[in-house]
């Protein structure tokens, strides 16, 4: 009994419980190392395979990139692939914007919780002409995240404002992989290639606390008010954080700890 009230108290005496941790990253959307970059059929931006050209692409006219690293890239429905694209896609919009991370997750890995827990698409280039200026972003996200494979989910309600016109497409579902580096590993390789020679060094050049690269696919579905129609999407995103947001488990830690020794 009195260990049982000295671990009450010492719990009574711990913090609050934190809220996950999560970090805002801005996708590298200016860099001029990549200005007129297309990703080429590997999806990646600033890598060996990257066609190079300052003008629209040939089948719908895309507008080339301006500097980012971040692009959505369609198939209109012909299932054609446009030089300097991903297999089977036709085209694409670079993109400006933020993601938010629930760097626990990103950590730990959840079968439960999503690592990206939210997007924000503030601006991009038109995919064809005449398509106006957007925003778009995720609501409603739910997911999980592997760790060992870096293997992401995420069940997502996806909004979008085109040119003035607000919709919404329910229940996208995405899937890829995560890869979320914090700055004192950026001196350790991960294996892969994109991360350790193009993602990571722009990072530490860059002065950035923590970088994500995310690179996943889906299908856009009809929006409830018919602006757009379903399509297949690939997406890369490549995003830093200047932060000094920290993951705190530490709490839990301190929680099992006390629960151990009664």
């Amino acid at each position: 009994m009195t260990a049982r009230i000295t671990t009450i108290l010492m719990l009574a005496a711990l913090p609050a419980l934190a809220a996950a941790a999560t970090a805002s990253f801005e996708f590298t959307a200016d860099n001029a190392a990549v200005v007129d970059h297309w990703p080429g059929l590997d999806g990646m931006v600033g890598n060996a395979d990257d066609l190079i050209g300052s003008t629209p692409s040939p089948i719908e006219d895309s507008a080339p990139n301006p500097g980012s690293y971040s692009y959505n890239a369609f198939d209109f429905g012909s299932g054609v692939t446009e030089d300097g694209l991903p297999d089977g896609f036709n085209a694409i919009t670079f993109i400006a914007g933020s993601v938010e991370i629930d760097l626990d997750v990103a950590a730990n890995g959840s079968a439960e919780l999503p690592v990206v827990t939210a997007l924000s698409v503030t601006s991009g280039t038109e995919p064809f002409p005449g398509h106006g200026p957007f925003t778009a972003e995720f609501t409603n996200v739910t997911g999980a995240y592997d760790v060992p494979t870096r293997g992401l989910t995420l069940n997502v309600d996806f909004a979008a404002d085109l040119g003035g016109t607000p919709d919404t497409a329910l229940n996208m579902k995405i899937v890829g992989q995560a890869w979320v580096i914090e700055d004192e590993d950026f001196g350790t390789a991960t294996g892969n290639a994109y991360v350790d020679d193009v993602v990571v060094p722009l990072a530490q050049a860059e002065g950035a606390t923590r970088v994500a690269w995310v690179m996943a696919s889906g299908l856009i579905p009809l929006a409830e008010n018919f602006s757009w129609g379903p399509m297949p999407f690939v997406a890369s995103i490549v995003a830093l954080d200047d932060s000094d947001v920290a993951r705190d488990d530490a709490t839990w830690g301190a929680v099992k700890a006390l629960y151990g020794s009664r």
